[in-house]
């Protein structure tokens, strides 16, 4: 079998749709010339053919011995696709996990995603993402629930986890917003999308009416950023995916503050410009902000007045998170964030 491996990606070099869909969906592309290139309807995929024996089985398992229930589970589903792909996420860390994207005879897109991890990752185990769709989607009305991956199959070994999932339409935010030839209009419809979806999701968990003070809870997602809110059509979230750290109660502040101050930072080496610009000053980052902000407190009911002392507090607590398992949390100086924005007149708080 001829496969081809362009960064994180293997599938096979024969696999139209898995390739299209590849090139359309997980391929994030940086140079301008490319990016004006796949505009235009050129394919990003790239990547020298070869030849190889691994199965997709041993592609994604990347050395984790699966026996015993966890891979007949993988056998049995890989048994059912006539293409694939497989998506290494984070290679070669302890939060390495693999991505196996099942087409049917006929689909364009795939009818099933099936994740594994190693037991020895440090990132959350695929069975809370299992509890946590299970407790979430009971809180949530259909149209929500629909935007939500349904659970297809679940097992463990000694080594490793296999967890099916129902494939989501659409494609990550953050890809689309990237791959935009006009990236500030991009930015300012995606970004409301995501707030309003966020707004009404915390909503519609909420135990009591919600009115966004600091000690109320709602449901969560725990890791909230461009990169895990699927869009389709016109900027419209159709889907929303990785809810491995979700909870179906939590400070809903979390996941109000995650999504943009990822959208700010993450494609910026400096991570306080990131944040000055989308936070502080007047730019089309900021706009893009403003309007998240904007949408998110529409469906939800939340005053825009109560936005700063809930980030406050969510900068309180991140502060005090270090090591590994904070993640990009632990990395920034929020103390220096939060008197930043104390000392603004004109931040996005300040309306």
């Amino acid at each position: 079998m001829k496969v081809i491996e362009s960064g994180r990606l293997v599938l096979p070099a024969n696999a139209e749709r898995a390739r299209a869909f590849a090139a359309d969906t997980l391929v994030t592309v940086h140079r301008r010339r490319d990016l004006l290139r796949t505009a235009l309807g050129g394919n990003p995929l790239r990547g020298e053919e070869r030849a190889i024996d691994e199965s997709p089985a041993q592609l994604a398992t990347d050395g984790i011995s699966l026996e015993g229930d966890a891979g007949e589970l993988l056998d049995t589903w890989l048994g059912r696709a006539t293409e694939w792909v497989v998506l290494r996420d984070y290679a070669g860390s302890e939060r390495a996990k693999s991505l196996i994207f099942l087409f049917g005879p006929a689909e364009p897109t795939p009818f099933a995603l099936v994740k594994i991890r190693a037991q020895r990752s440090v990132a959350p185990r695929l069975e809370r993402e299992v509890e946590a769709i299970a407790s979430i989607s009971e809180l949530l009305p259909q149209n929500l629930l629909a935007m939500i991956p349904k659970v297809l199959d679940y097992a463990s070994g000694a080594e490793g986890e296999v967890l099916v999932l129902a494939a989501l339409p659409g494609r990550p935010i953050g890809i689309s917003m990237q791959r935009s030839t006009r990236p500030h209009a991009s930015h300012r419809r995606h970004l409301a999308s995501a707030g309003a979806w966020l707004g009404s999701f915390q909503r519609a968990t909420a135990p009591v009416p919600f009115r966004g003070t600091i000690d109320e809870l709602s449901a969560v997602h725990g890791d909230l950023w461009p990169r895990n809110v699927l869009t389709a059509g016109e900027a419209q979230v159709s889907g929303v995916i990785d809810w491995e750290a979700g909870a179906a109660s939590g400070p809903f502040w979390t996941d109000l503050f995650t999504f943009p101050l990822l959208f700010a930072i993450a494609p910026e080496e400096n991570a306080a410009r990131g944040f000055t610009r989308a936070f502080l000053e007047q730019s089309a980052a900021r706009r893009a902000v403003d309007g998240y902000f904007d949408a998110y407190c529409a469906t939800s009911g939340l005053p825009r007045r109560a936005l700063r002392e809930l980030f406050y507090r969510f900068a309180a607590d991140s502060g005090g998170i270090a090591g590994k398992e904070g993640g990009w949390r632990a990395s920034l100086d929020w103390a220096w964030m939060r008197q930043a924005v104390a000392l603004s007149n004109r931040s996005v708080f300040s309306g």
